[in-house]
């Protein structure tokens, strides 16, 4: 059985089942957290997670869905690995940019490694697969605007992807930087939307880790791979 987590600005469980990703995809099960009464559940977890399950169709998926909102979340999904882990994949649409000026890195590290040396030593027990989006930079910010964190600090089990065009060519708003692995589709992909019931064109390089995510699951079906 394959176990994700997605986590991301997902609406409840309701959402998630009344949108009909389950009649898309019949074997995989959904868990998803309550969210405060009047709030509108966001659609965008659900883009994510479609990309995900197209490559594993045929395949059993136990998709849990965390909602990765609001100071603490970083810690707050970890300790959601930890009771209910272990994950085969966890895969991450947020971040905090990298500041403009970089003299600020060095507090920006300190401020975030003890969170990637916890997530490592739990890669270290659970040797799961965790996804991070590049993140959509804001161009005018001109050269300083490449990755932020905690993609900057990951290591092993990681994956890390930008954003390309059709053509090929990585879109101009894709983070970038030494972490950075691979780019996928980003721009004007497919996405199940649950409000709408269909199939909507999306922006952007939280679609694009996941594709990749989906993919890598897929290929270890068929073969052993690796990470590193």
């Amino acid at each position: 059985m394959i176990r994700v987590l997605v986590a991301d600005t997902v609406g409840d469980l309701a959402t998630v089942l009344a949108s009909g990703l389950g009649e898309l995809f019949p074997l995989a099960t959904f868990r998803a957290p309550d969210i405060p009464n009047g709030q509108r559940p966001h659609p965008h977890g659900v883009h994510v997670a479609s990309q995900i399950l197209l490559p594993l169709a045929n395949v059993p998926v136990e998709m849990h869905f965390f909602r990765a909102i609001g100071e603490g979340r970083a810690d707050a999904m970890l300790d959601y690995v930890e009771e209910f882990g272990p994950f085969t994949l966890i895969q991450c649409s947020w971040g905090a940019d990298r500041p403009t000026n970089p003299a600020f890195d060095p507090v920006f590290t300190q401020a975030w490694e003890p969170w990637a040396e916890r997530e490592r030593d739990i890669f270290a027990k659970q040797q799961h697969i965790i996804s991070f989006a590049a993140g959509n930079r804001d161009t005018r910010m001109g050269e300083f605007s490449d990755m932020g964190y905690p993609q900057r600090l990951l290591r092993g089990g990681a994956v890390i992807a930008g954003a390309h065009f059709r053509n090929g060519i990585v879109t101009p708003w894709s983070s970038d930087g030494e972490s950075l692995m691979c780019c996928a589709g980003g721009a004007n992909v497919l996405a199940y939307d649950p409000y709408a019931k269909d199939w909507l064109p999306v922006d952007g390089t939280s679609l694009a880790s996941p594709r990749v995510a989906g993919c890598l699951l897929g290929l270890a079906q068929h073969s052993t791979f690796t990470t590193y």
